[in-house]
């Protein structure tokens, strides 16, 4: 067996183990999942295709809507757990990772 295999293996039920841990102090459960998944997308902001190949410029634009969202709900004195800025936070790193996935950094 691919050993790169068990290591994202392993790491999913890593991120599986903290996520419903944090999960369990929130009244509605889904939300770190929800918030998880929103800030881990990534998003192709740029383009190109050469006769070398193609080229995206990967942005982590949920994160970024999440972070947005959450400072201004901050601002109104909204007070969000901390289960929730560390699923965030989690989903950031996530998207990192995509995105040197993509880019060929991490090669499978």
């Amino acid at each position: 067996m691919n050993t790169l295999f068990i290591i994202h293996f392993l790491i999913a039920i890593a991120l599986f183990y903290l996520l419903t841990s944090w999960s369990r102090g929130l009244k509605k459960r889904y939300k770190a999942y929800l918030y998880f998944l929103i800030s881990a997308s990534i998003v192709p902001i740029y383009s190109e295709a050469t006769e070398e190949g193609d080229f995206h410029l990967w942005f982590p634009l949920g994160f970024i809507f999440l972070m947005l969202y959450l400072i201004i709900c901050l601002r109104k004195n909204v007070k969000y757990p901390a289960a929730i800025w560390k699923a965030t936070l989690l989903g950031f790193g996530v998207s990192v990772y995509l995105s040197l996935l993509a880019y060929g950094v991490i090669i499978l």
